[in-house]
């Protein structure tokens, strides 16, 4: 195959995929714990976090799961060595909103999420999350 071919090959298996798997790649692992240290000693804010609006692979415990305005689901969050509140967490598509709402107080989860906007509040917010 010629090199011409198999980057039309390449190009054409990329777009089947979709983006995803080019999402996968700019995923960071984070400490749940230090991501909201720094939430808190930047002034509860997410805005200048190097995280927000990236991709981060996070895990934690499930602390309740509730339905937000608009009847879907919303998981109340916080890192595997606290008991406090740290992040709200919400989901994309159908597919994973099924996967949220099967989830109970005191469950583990592993989820690569967006960090949204926050500012004053004491959650951060967790958004479009892709549970593993």
């Amino acid at each position: 195959m010629s090199q011409h071919h198999a980057l039309s090959a390449l190009i054409v298996i990329l777009n089947i995929i979709g983006s995803s798997f080019v999402c996968a790649e700019e995923v960071e692992l984070v400490d749940f714990d230090q991501l909201y240290e720094s939430f808190l000693n930047n002034d509860n804010s997410s805005l200048e976090l190097p995280q927000y609006k990236k991709r981060i692979l996070i895990s934690g415990v499930v602390l309740d799961n509730s339905l937000n305005f608009s009847g879907d689901p919303l998981l109340t969050v916080t890192s595997m060595s606290s008991c406090n509140e740290m992040a709200r967490m919400t989901t994309y598509d159908a597919e994973q909103t099924e996967k949220m709402k099967k989830f109970k107080e005191d469950d583990e989860f592993k989820a690569i999420c967006e960090l949204g906007p926050t500012m004053g509040g004491h959650t951060m917010s967790l958004q479009d999350c892709i549970f593993k």
